[in-house]
């Protein structure tokens, strides 16, 4: 995935998980969606016609009920209405656009379960606005997730075995226009307000928790669309940046990919590392040491993992304070952007929060009122206008126990237009 990839100790990666990676479930609720399609047997070929996009059910609000999910009790989804174009699913380390059976483009996307046979894992190429890249998804599951491949491939290993994390998000790509890094977010964004939610008690020591570890949190649960933001940068527990060779001699902003797609590679096979901060594969590499920032870098060559990992969110949470519109991505760089997590359970028959010893599990779907979490990223405009997105990436996930409140929700909807 990067030159800098290299095996990374797993004490050390999830002392991180406990110490920083929370961020990214700033967690709970959101939006809408739907899905299904009928099996087909898995065959390459250029580019599939099942895998157009949109497709019939790309905007509709409501998923397809969960006995038609390939990987129940999971789906996820691109996001309806959301800018984002979704190119088409492949193998990670391969070229080709492929009709893997039970998915589509349009409306359901393929789940990893960490115990993929080498170079079967998918990923999913997408563009928006702003940016363009693949998207690797890995849930851990009680039981196997069929996946991509035929009987018999699965079972090679278990990435999750020795892991804390029950989730891992890789996001890889390029950025089309230059934007600023303090104004790139990612979190959960929600369409209506929450239903009942667990004891306040749990609340406040969940959002106050996050708070600590992202100083920046844009958090709302009361509104009428709540909300858990945090800076890109400062959140994920892994950033890496190697030059583009394809835009070297393209000036500024990039122009649309024509659905062709970046269809970068993904090493499924080899942890990602953050870098030290002098290694050109570290976003902290470029930044001037003596500018108008006031921000000093460390060389943290001989730190740990984690130590590496919070100097840059340290860093980026100070520069997201501030709002400057510098420093910014180059178009002519690739990003990659780790997240994992330990604290949302997507295994059992309930999507729950993992409150540990002390809260127990906390089910998620009555208070998420059936509304999907996310995988997301958005450009924001200005600072005078928090609530003006525009999409960078945008993925529901949906769990069976959200389908329900779903269910409800688009009835009432329903009767609400028909009774005006």
């Amino acid at each position: 995935m990067k030159n800098v990839l290299k095996l990374v100790d797993d004490d050390d990666d999830d002392d991180a998980d406990d110490e920083n990676q929370q961020s990214w479930r700033q967690s709970i609720e959101k939006e809408i969606g739907k899905q299904h399609h009928t099996d087909q047997q898995s065959r390459p070929f250029l580019p599939p016609q099942s895998h157009e996009y949109p497709c019939k059910d790309t905007c509709k609000k409501l998923p397809q009920p969960p006995e038609h999910w390939p990987q129940r009790p999971l789906m996820i989804r691109p996001t309806p209405l959301s800018s984002m174009t979704v190119i088409g699913i492949r193998r990670a380390t391969g070229d080709d656009y492929e009709d893997f059976r039970g998915f589509c483009a349009g409306c359901i996307l393929p789940i990893n379960n960490g115990k993929e046979a080498k170079g079967e894992s998918l990923v999913v190429d997408f563009e928006s606005k702003h940016f363009i890249g693949t998207l690797f998804l890995r849930i851990k599951q009680d039981d196997d997730i069929n996946n991509t491949v035929e009987d018999g491939q699965n079972n090679q290993g278990d990435y999750f075995a020795d892991k804390k994390r029950k989730f891992q998000a890789i996001v890889k790509g390029s950025f089309k226009t230059p934007l600023s890094l303090s104004r790139c977010m990612t979190g959960q964004l929600f369409e209506r307000p929450a239903g009942p939610l667990p004891a306040r008690w749990i609340v406040k020591s969940f959002i106050k928790f996050i708070s600590i570890l992202a100083p920046q949190l844009d958090a709302s649960l009361d509104g009428n669309k709540p909300r858990f933001l945090t800076p890109l940068v400062a959140t994920a527990q892994t950033v890496i940046v190697e030059d583009d060779d394809v835009t070297e001699n393209v000036d500024c902003c990039l122009p649309p990919s024509g659905n062709g797609g970046r269809r970068l590679k993904i090493n499924t096979e080899v942890a990602l590392q953050e870098p030290s901060t002098i290694e050109p594969s570290s976003i902290l590499s470029d930044l001037p040491t003596n500018s108008s920032l006031g921000i000093n870098i460390p060389n943290t060559t001989t730190s740990s993992v984690a130590s590496r990992m919070s100097v840059r969110k340290n860093v980026f949470n100070k520069i997201a304070a501030k709002e400057n519109s510098e420093p910014r991505f180059e178009t002519k760089k690739i990003y990659t952007f780790e997240f994992f997590q330990h604290l949302l359970d997507f295994s059992g028959d309930e999507l729950a929060l993992d409150m540990g010893r002390i809260g127990g599990m906390v089910p998620l779907a009555q208070a998420m009122d059936g509304q999907p979490l996310k995988i997301l990223a958005a450009y924001r405009h200005n600072e005078g206008n928090h609530e003006e997105l525009d999409t960078l990436w945008s993925f529901d996930i949906f769990h069976e126990s959200l389908y329900p409140y779903a269910l409800e929700q688009n009835a009432n909807d329903t009767q609400e237009i028909q009774s005006r």
